[in-house]
């Protein structure tokens, strides 16, 4: 399965898949699978425009993850989904982390899903083990 493949499932699963629009937890117009760019309440929804949003949202968080093993790609783009590609590229460079962002509307809401994507980058990284290109007894926070 593809880093592609699996963030999908994955982003499916927490997302939802919705064919109207609706407004999110912050008043966001929002369509499809998360989806917000140009979405407002008389916005028409089709599987297939859902299809191609979905293609479009994902393609620069893969770019962005791209090289690294399938598990933490999919954790990464699920945590961009959400975040945005600027706070992933942060995380990716070390200069924020996942835990930095779990609050929604002023509340931790996020916490669970952060902690199953942080849960995921350290399955990837201890199923890599040693050989996984990291130097032995590199510690991952």
């Amino acid at each position: 399965m593809t880093a592609a493949e699996l963030s999908a499932r994955l982003l499916l699963a927490i997302e939802g898949k919705k064919l109207a629009p609706y407004r999110d937890t912050r008043g966001v117009w929002t369509a499809g699978i998360g989806h917000t760019k140009g979405v407002g309440p008389e916005t028409p929804v089709t599987p297939e425009l859902v299809t191609r949003w979905f293609a479009d949202d994902q393609a620069p968080l893969l770019r962005a993850v791209e090289g690294r093993p399938v598990l933490e790609a999919a954790a990464l783009v699920s945590f961009g989904f959400n975040c945005g590609l600027a706070a992933l590229k942060k995380v990716l460079a070390g200069a924020s982390r996942l835990e930095d962002y779990i609050y929604a509307g002023g509340a931790p809401v996020l916490r669970p899903r952060r902690d199953l994507e942080a849960a995921l980058i350290a399955l990837s990284r201890e199923l890599a083990g040693p050989a996984g290109g990291r130097p032995h007894g590199e510690t991952h926070g």
